[in-house]
């Protein structure tokens, strides 16, 4: 479901693009990259990628026929071995693309960085730019997404800048990298350094060889929906439900300019109806946030969008709604008996071509951040026991109530499930938000604070009647043996299974992958480890192996993938000892 007039470039051809009379830049069905060999793609035939291909008489920029203001850019990239590029912004401010994989501490000019900007007198030298929060590259040869939010410079009617440009939020494969970042110029390499309203995209051809595709680019020039004032109802007493209140007299009323929960002038104790207008400039898709202490109920153009009248203390809600151009009411309803509870209302609204625009006063919502996460790092090896709940496709896909999460001071971490003897996850960047755990009477459960992998959390030994079982729910006899742990503070896990006595060793190696090494004792003729499991599983060398659309790779000698139906798996035989490498 878009929620924005985006311009999806289909890679068919060139014609986004101004001509470069240059062969670098190309069309193809797909790219690989060899990860033993340096700036090399290999390409298929066919439409949908954008390749560029540099070489010693071929290494032109790539610049838009169509020029932006205020912009959001999105795309998948895939790097080659060491490989260099940049997306510049307006032609002029370089978010760096880089093979950066591995890198713990990464800088201005790695994968996600704000390059830095250049002054020529007395003599060349960089300066400024702004290194991404987290090294969040994935390896040369698998996809990776970016997300980039733009605002422009702005310029009075003589010309002359009056804001600065602004990186408003940069995030690769799902990590923050930088948020609000001011541009007081352009980086090194644009195509002027004399800034401006509107200004071309521009990829840099240059240096290494790289991969586009599933571009999205959103011109966000317009102005936001306007809202009329807000007229306010509040009812002071303790209420259980708006029926209680609704057809009472108000014990006060009026008028405020924007959205606010402290026109009750109490803490608690209190309900309150809140009415408004927008002017909607153009019929759509609309995301809607409200955050709110208290329970409420509230109505878009007639519809109930959110309703919560159980719990006071909610989170943000998130909706997509359709609206028509022109005047759209809303209706506010909020009730609040519990003194412990954050007083907050926030009301955002981002439009089809405007940016997500807060509609609530300042100091309405300056309790939301009353709560302080609480974070655990891991600056020594670190093994942490909660429960983990499982993502699959932004989804909840299960809880993992006996999880073992192990992290890493080189910034990659994973969950064991002590249920079924598997990796359930693998991420990148920091270690747990434990607040889930802590916070208020908690759940029990922590969260991955990074890049997240998610991998098929099924029994790594088959049973040797059928590989292709994906039920996490062991039907041999399982039985967890509990972890023994090293010099360096790093877990081996043991279980039995069906008679066969596992031991499993997960160690980080080079900062870049983890390293898997089984030792099984009566093993069953025939059972196997599965090492992988997805329907895309491709061999790209003797003993690599490249799953789910290019986001990881298992590298194993010997292995083999069956096939059954849409499914494959990547097996190796269990053999007394069992060694592979999952990179990623």
């Amino acid at each position: 479901m878009a929620l924005q007039a985006q311009t999806s470039l289909p890679l068919k051809d060139l014609s986004f693009w101004q001509n470069t009379n240059k062969a670098n830049w190309q069309i193809a069905g797909d790219a690989q990259a060899d990860l033993a060999q340096h700036g090399v793609l290999t390409l298929n035939p066919g439409t949908g990628i954008l390749v560029n291909m540099p070489d010693k008489t071929n290494k032109a920029n790539l610049i838009s026929t169509t020029e932006y203001g205020d912009f959001d850019a999105s795309f998948d990239f895939m790097m080659a071995a060491e490989s260099n590029s940049g997306f510049y912004l307006q032609g002029r401010y370089e978010i760096q693309l880089m093979d950066s994989w591995g890198i713990k501490n990464p800088g201005t000019g790695d994968c996600g960085g704000i390059y830095k900007r250049r002054k020529f007198i007395p003599q060349e030298y960089l300066y400024e730019g702004h290194a991404p929060r987290v090294n969040a590259c994935l390896a040369p040869g698998l996809w990776q997404h970016m997300e980039i939010s733009f605002q422009a410079p702005r310029f009075d009617a003589q010309g002359n800048k009056i804001a600065n440009a602004k990186v408003i939020l940069v995030k690769l494969n799902g990590a923050v990298l930088h948020e609000n970042v001011e541009l007081t110029g352009p980086t090194g390499g644009p195509i002027s350094e004399m800034e401006v309203a509107k200004g071309p995209i521009m990829i840099q051809g240059d240096h290494g060889a790289v991969a586009f595709r599933n571009m999205q680019i959103t011109d966000l020039s317009n102005l936001p929906a306007t809202m009329d004032p807000v007229s306010y109802q509040v009812f002071y007493g303790v209420f259980t439900s708006p029926d209680e209140f609704k057809n009472k007299k108000p014990d006060v009323s009026g008028v405020s300019e924007k959205i606010s929960w402290d026109v009750s002038a109490k803490a608690y104790g209190f309900a309150e109806i809140l009415k408004t207008s927008f002017q909607i400039p153009k019929a759509g898709k609309h995301q809607v946030e409200f955050e709110i202490g208290g329970k409420h109920m509230v109505k878009l153009n007639g519809v109930e969008i959110f309703k919560e009248f159980n719990n006071e203390n909610n989170r943000r809600h998130t909706e997509l709604v359709d609206l028509p151009a022109g005047k759209v009411d809303l209706e506010i309803t909020v009730f609040k008996k519990n003194k412990s509870s954050a007083n907050k209302l926030g009301f955002w609204l981002k439009g089809p071509e405007f940016r997500s625009t807060a509609y609530h006063s300042f100091g309405s919502f300056l309790n939301s951040s009353s709560d302080d996460p609480i974070l655990m790092d891991a600056n020594n090896p670190t093994i942490f026991r909660s429960f983990m709940d499982l993502y699959k496709n932004g989804k909840k896909n299960k809880r993992v109530v006996h999880a073992v999460n192990v992290g890493n001071p080189a910034n990659l971490h994973y969950t064991y499930d002590l249920d079924n003897g598997s990796i359930a996850q693998i991420w990148k960047g920091d270690f747990l938000n434990t607040s889930p755990m802590w916070d208020s009477r908690g759940d029990g459960s922590s969260r991955p604070r990074g890049v997240v992998l998610a991998l098929p959390n099924v029994p790594t030994l088959s049973s040797p009647e059928n590989v292709f079982s994906q039920s996490d729910v062991v039907s041999e006899p399982f039985t967890i043996k509990g972890y023994e742990v090293d010099k360096d503070d790093n877990p081996t896990f043991m279980y039995e299974q069906n008679g066969a006595d596992v031991t499993d060793k997960i160690r980080i190696v080079d900062q870049k992958y983890l390293d898997r090494t089984l030792q099984i004792k009566h093993a069953k003729a025939g059972q196997k480890v599965r090492i992988g499991l997805s329907a895309d599983i491709k061999q790209v060398d003797e003993n690599t192996y490249v799953l789910d659309g290019k986001s990881y790779y298992i590298r194993a000698i010997g292995a083999s993938i069956e096939t059954q139906g849409l499914s494959k798996v990547l097996t190796l035989p269990a053999a007394e000892q069992v060694h592979y490498s999952i990179l990623w």
